[in-house]
């Protein structure tokens, strides 16, 4: 069973009560397509296309 952690739990976290709206990218994809990625890179919170 999934189980989502509370704010309370990650309150020191990097982005302690924020949504996360993006996954990271596989290290495997930043070692073959290192300048791609880098360009187009977001935090995990940072809102994706169709929420602006």
């Amino acid at each position: 069973m999934t189980q989502c952690r509370s704010q309370e739990e990650d309150a020191d976290g990097d982005y302690a009560g924020q949504w996360f709206r993006r996954a990271n990218y596989p290290s495997s994809e930043l070692n073959r397509n290192r300048i791609n990625v880098e360009a187009n890179q977001q935090t995990p919170v940072t809102p994706v296309w169709w929420e602006n």
